[in-house]
């Protein structure tokens, strides 16, 4: 197919440098902080750097309405999420082996709070530069003929690179389904982000949202089982 090219090849490979790092990190180093060095150090950061044209005109700050709306629903998705996770999490995982997999990692007491100032401030800001403001752009910047590709590749990449971390904590299928959640969210955020060209905003939506109430099922899971 003529429209495959190295350069298409290139960058879709490194789409999928995430999901290796984070397998190294989870299921091989079995480590928090590899983890992070792994996929944050060695795969998102030098890739925004290196390619920092393609984002850096983006860095527009939203509309005061929109951060307001922003604010209400994810206090209504923060609340939703810990509802389901009391009265089905049950269903999804077993809280004694997902506390047993936090502590083989490395987890301390005393790494809870950077843990969740990283997860609220620094990790969503970098993971939207990464995913959105370099993948997706980079891939629209090849005029491809398949409509919506770039949009679904770089989408379905940011969902897949969760799968080792899912796959360890919850019951099997559920894992999967998870996987299929965050990539709808992630055309969700690049829908919004190609409709802004905000990369302040998506960041904010991707903190507030998602990542604020991962940070409130994982203080959850601590303070239920003593930690």
């Amino acid at each position: 197919m003529k429209f495959v090219t190295a350069p298409l090849v290139v960058i879709m490979t490194i789409s999928l440098l995430p999901c290796l790092a984070i397998w190294l990190g989870v299921c091989v180093i079995k480590s928090v902080i590899w983890s992070f060095v792994l996929y944050h150090g060695l795969c998102i950061i030098p890739a925004i750097i290196w390619e920092r044209k393609l984002w850096l005109n983006d860095l527009k700050f939203p509309k005061p309405l929109h951060v307001l709306q922003l604010l209400v629903h994810s206090a209504l998705f923060c609340g939703t999420t810990l509802w389901l996770y009391h009265n089905f999490g049950a269903h999804l995982l077993s809280n004694e082996n997902a506390l047993q997999v936090i502590v083989s990692r490395g987890y301390k007491k005393e790494l809870l709070l950077p843990l969740c100032l990283f997860f609220v401030i620094m990790n969503p800001v970098l993971e939207e530069i990464y995913w959105r403001g370099v993948i997706l752009n980079k891939l629209d910047s090849f005029n491809l003929p398949w409509k919506n590709f770039a949009l679904l590749w770089s989408s379905a990449a940011y969902g897949a690179f969760h799968y080792p971390i899912f796959q360890v904590i919850m019951y099997r299928g559920w894992a999967e389904l998870g996987i299929l959640l965050l990539t709808i969210y992630g055309a969700g955020l690049a829908l919004l982000y190609r409709r802004t060209k905000s990369l302040v905003l998506v960041s904010l939506s991707h903190a507030l949202l998602t990542d604020l109430a991962a940070v409130a099922l994982i203080v959850t899971l601590l303070q239920n089982n003593a930690m």
